[in-house]
Parts: structure tokens; C-alpha cells; sequence
């Protein structure tokens, strides 16, 4: 690259790190951020994976590399907490008590490294654009990833989502490469992309099928090969061998602890895993059993479900078929669909022929609308579009190709395009800083977009900072409050009483996600609440009723706090 590219992609990236570092600061620990840190940190010091095995260590273990420097307390010991269904969250409470006076600031410091993540992923989208469609097109896919809401939201958050997307990305590059190409060196690599990916996440393992045919790609539509039984064995014999750098290198980052352990004596849940347990009971497992076991429980929750989902101000349980084809379309900016669809189905060019697919875009576009289809057919937790992540740098990879086409495209298309891009950085330079909360115009923007989802897609916790705010600038010096996450209030300087606890203060808020509810009655721990009597005095988290929003159902809110936090004002 010459130097004028070097500097305009480093000043583009600089950029989308200085909008995740300047909004995160308004954003509080949300709810799954309030575990995964302490988990990773709990990594480190004991080499003991059981804490919140639901999603595998790696990415956590990344973000927490801070905390190696900064030292702060931490409970070694996971016997002296209560027993409880929730101790991976009485954990993190008891880290929150811990670490109280430099709690926030220990976040941030886990936050840069998930916006280092962030960045590395969007240089890897540039170049690998920059590999299928040039400059122009590299560039065009650079400014789509760094100026989409979602990847901003998420690369500014210590959960496993950006570091998930960024090693899912280079599993499918490096596979890609390999198609391209085969040797044992790039068969090599791709067999560490695949592990860094299943290291990552668990939804991953919906890349094994594109691994495992990875043979059948060289003869159609790759074409690298010409038939024959000899290089088909080879090929396969490749194939294995990335199988096993996969279950090398999980084995290692799991410290290489009980592993071979028949399926048998492993307590598997889910039905999925209790299939695969049934014709493997004695046979000994190559994975650790917490890697096993953690992929079971989550597993099972996406085959039951964990909490009621909420979609077009309807509560169910169980699948909707709809939930992340709704999702896309009103979470992700109107210009970037648009660019997508250009991207695919429309020629920008005279020249028909620079705009037919090459066999790693069609491979690309076959994992995207594999992984919807998965999700939308066999995923009971409907909680979010953040689940689909991982396709969005590979969707802004093929919107590259618009750029190949304008190559010789008249002044007008151009000029569409340009305007497409400059509405697509409005947007996201509007929603500041509340990223997460955003919605498009289908869904009638972030005020709206409770009629159409809930949860992390509108409200994960986030907004104390917003609500300190409104509380300062209204000299409010105490409210009543239900609060949908787990970080104390009190460290936003929040001074508050739960909803309905006498005396009646003048001003209450409730989170969006608690005063939608109208599903079955669900009484979430508010671990926030009285800490020290959960933790010290063994008892159980205070919860409230879902009754307690009934007054306010009447009364039209004062004030939204970064979109997620009501606010009223009582009779």
C-alpha cells in the first residue's frame, strides 16, 4: 500500500476507535459485560474454566489482559460465594463489592481492548475488500463497517460479540484461501482460523459444514482442481488435519484439563448433545469436559429458550421464524441495505462482466444466509440482532463490489452512491453515543423501536450515565427506580430506592424492558440491590413483580434516558 492509502485507512480506523472510546464512556457496564469480565480476570488467576463456560474463554480471556496489570481483587474461591443458579453473577457482584472505587475505570480499560479488536477487524475487512475489488471497493467496505451502529455498539462493550465477528472473519478468509489455493501451509492456517473461531463462541460450529465439504468447494464452484481420487483423498486428509489443529488448540486454551473423558459420565442436558452422547458414550471425548460442557448449556438454551423474547410488542417462548429477518431490517441502516442489495443484484457498470460472482463471494454469501437460516429456524434466544454479528464484516466485505462497478458507471450513479454513503454517516453520527439503541427508519427510529424488539437491542443496562445526567441537570436528588442490569446505580452517583418503597418519591424510573413486560410473571434478580445481604448474609436477590408498572402504564414518561430509562413523574 502506498502511503497516502496507509494514512487515509489509519485515520479512518482511529476514527471509528475514537467514536467507540468517546461513547462508551455513556454507556454502563451492561448486563453481560457485568460477567464476562470478572469470568475472564477468574481465568487468569486460577486456570479454572467453569465460570460462565456458556460462551468459551478466549475473547474474555483478550479483554481481561488488562486486569494481569492492574491487580484488582478477586475471589479465588468459588465455595465461599452462596450456591445458587446464578453464582457466575454473584461472582461478578462480589468482584463489583471488591473492586468498588475503581470499578468503572477497570471496564474501560477492557473496553480498549475490545476496541483494539474492533479495529483489527475492520483493517482485515479493508484488506481482504481490497484483495476481491481494489482500493475503491476496499474503501467503500471500510466506511460501511465503521460508520455501522451495531459494529460501533459492540466494539465498545467487554462481551465476546466484536472478538466473535473477528475470529469467525478470519476462519472464513483463511478457508477461503485454502479453496483458492490448497496447500498443507494454508490447510494449516484455516485449521487455526477454525479454532480460533470455536474458541470464540459456540454459535461458530455452524462453520464446521463449510469446513467439512471443504473438498467438494475445489471441484465446484471453486474449479481449483480437476477431479481425481487421489487429490480428493489428499484434499481430505487437509480437511482432517484443520479438524485436529481445532481440537489441539482448544484442548491448550482450556490447559489441557480432563479431557478424554467418556460422554458417558459427562451430565450433557441438551438434546442436541444428548443425541451425539448416545452413539459416543464410550468412546473418550477430545475436548475438555467444560469445553463440552459449556457447549451443552448453551445448547440447551437455544433449544429452550432462557427468558421470554419479544417481538412486535408480542412476548413468547420458543422460536419465531421472523425474529432476525425483522431484526435486520430495523436494525440495520436503510443505506447499507440498499448498498447490499446494489452489491448483489444490480450492475453499476457497462461492463456487465466485473459484477459476476466470483466462487468466494458465492461461498461468503452461502455461510450468510446459512447462519440466518440457523438462527431464524433453530435459536429459541431471540434477545437480539448482536447474535448475528459475525455476518455483518462479511456482508460489508461483498458491498466492496459497488466499488469494482463505478469504475465505469456515469457521474449520476456516483453520485447516488456517494449520497448513500453520506446518509449512512449521518445516521451514525446522529444516534451518538447511544449506538446500541439504534433503529432505522422502518421502525420509526430509537423512540420507537420498542414496538418492534426489546433486550439488547434497545435496552442491555446501559443508560445509568444518561439517567445521572437527567437526575443533574433536573436537581433530582433522589428517584425511585427498577433497573434492567446488574452495576449498582450508586456508581453513576444515582442516589435512588427501589419502584413502590415508601415514602413516594416525586420522580421513578423504569427500564424499557421491565415496563414492556407483560409476559408470564418472571422475578429477575436485581443483584444491584442490597448486595452485601445477597452475598454476606446468603439471602436471596430482591426481585419485584411486574405489577409494580401498572400505574405508570397510564402516564406518558417526562423523559427517555438514552432510550432505554423512563422517567415519570408521580401523582
Amino acid at each position: 500500500m502506498r502511503k497516502l492509502e496507509i494514512i487515509s485507512v489509519s485515520a479512518l480506523l482511529l476514527f471509528f476507535a475514537g467514536i467507540c472510546f468517546k461513547s462508551q464512556k455513556w454507556v454502563s457496564v451492561t448486563i453481560d459485560e457485568f460477567a464476562h469480565l470478572p469470568a475472564g480476570y477468574y481465568y487468569w488467576l486460577t486456570g479454572d474454566f467453569q465460570i460462565y463456560h456458556k460462551n468459551p474463554p478466549l475473547v474474555k480471556m483478550i479483554f481481561s489482559l488488562p486486569l494481569l496489570f492492574e491487580k484488582p481483587n478477586a475471589e479465588r474461591y468459588l465455595n465461599r460465594l452462596p450456591k445458587s443458579a446464578w453464582y457466575t453473577w454473584l461472582y461478578a457482584t462480589d468482584f463489583m463489592l471488591k473492586n468498588w472505587d475503581h470499578y468503572i475505570k477497570i471496564f474501560e480499560s477492557a473496553r480498549v481492548m475490545v476496541i483494539l479488536m474492533g479495529m483489527v477487524l475492520g483493517l482485515l475487512v479493508y484488506l481482504y475488500s481490497r484483495s476481491l475489488y481494489g482500493k475503491a471497493g476496499a474503501f467503500l467496505s471500510l466506511l460501511v463497517y465503521i460508520f455501522c451502529p451495531n459494529m460501533i455498539a459492540h466494539s465498545q462493550m467487554a462481551t465476546v460479540d466484536t472478538g466473535a465477528s473477528l475470529f469467525i472473519f478470519i476462519a472464513v478468509v483463511s478457508l477461503v484461501f485454502y479453496l483458492k489455493n490448497p496447500s498443507w501451509k494454508r490447510a494449516m492456517l484455516a485449521g487455526v482460523g477454525l479454532g480460533l473461531a470455536q474458541l470464540s463462541k459456540f454459535s461458530s460450529i455452524a462453520l464446521l459444514p463449510f469446513y467439512a465439504i471443504a473438498p467438494l468447494f475445489l471441484l465446484y464452484p471453486f474449479r481449483t482442481e480437476q477431479f481425481s481420487l487421489k487429490r480428493l483423498s489428499l484434499r481430505a486428509v487437509q480437511v482432517g488435519i484443520m479438524i485436529l489443529i481445532w481440537i489441539f488448540m482448544v484442548c491448550a486454551c482450556y490447559r489441557f484439563q480432563e479431557v478424554f473423558k467418556k460422554p458417558r459420565n459427562i451430565d450433557l442436558r441438551s438434546h442436541w448433545m444428548k443425541r451425539i452422547q448416545k452413539y459416543t458414550a464410550n468412546l473418550p471425548a477430545p475436548f475438555p469436559q467444560t469445553y463440552l460442557l459449556g457447549m451443552d448449556r448453551q445448547m440447551e438454551d437455544v433449544e429452550q429458550g432462557e427468558f421470554a423474547n419479544y417481538l412486535l410488542g408480542k412476548w413468547y417462548n420458543g422460536v419465531d421464524h421472523r425474529y432476525f429477518l425483522i431484526a435486520l431490517l430495523v436494525k440495520v441502516p436503510l443505506p447499507v441495505q440498499i448498498l447490499f442489495l446494489l452489491s448483489l443484484f444490480l450492475s453499476l457498470s457497462v461492463k456487465k462482466s466485473r459484477l459476476k460472482f466470483l466462487p468466494e463471494e458465492l461461498l461468503i454469501l452461502a455461510i450468510i444466509i446459512w447462519i440466518v437460516f440457523l438462527f431464524s429456524f433453530r435459536n429459541s434466544l431471540q434477545i437480539g440482532v448482536r447474535y448475528l454479528l459475525p455476518i455483518f464484516p462479511l456482508a460489508h466485505v461483498l458491498i466492496g463490489r459497488i466499488g469494482k462497478a463505478l469504475e465505469g458507471a456515469s457521474f449520476l450513479k456516483k453520485v447516488i452512491i456517494a449520497g448513500l454513503f453520506i446518509w449512512l454517516a449521518g445516521e451514525s453520527l446522529w444516534i451518538y453515543p447511544h449506538y446500541l439503541s439504534y433503529f432505522n427508519e422502518l421502525a420509526g427510529g430509537p423512540k420507537n423501536g420498542h414496538k418492534v424488539l426489546l433486550d439488547s437491542n434497545l435496552d442491555w443496562g446501559q443508560d445509568l450515565p444518561a439517567l445521572s445526567d437527567f437526575m443533574k441537570k433536573n436537581k433530582i436528588d433522589k428517584i425511585e427506580l427498577w433497573y434492567f442490569g446488574h452495576a449498582s446505580p450508586e456508581l453513576y452517583g444515582i442516589n435512588y430506592q427501589l419502584l413502590g418503597q415508601p415514602p413516594r418519591l416525586k420522580y421513578a424510573a423504569i427500564s424499557a424492558q421491565f415496563y414492556y413486560y407483560t409476559a408470564t410473571e418472571f422475578y429477575y434478580p436485581l443483584l444491584y440491590y442490597q448486595p452485601e445481604r445477597t452475598l454476606r448474609e446468603h439471602k436471596d436477590p430482591v426481585t419485584l413483580s411486574k405489577n409494580l408498572r401498572l400505574p405508570y402504564l397510564s402516564k406518558k414518561p417526562i423523559a427517555t434516558c438514552g432510550y432505554s430509562i423512563l422517567v415519570f413523574e408521580n401523582d
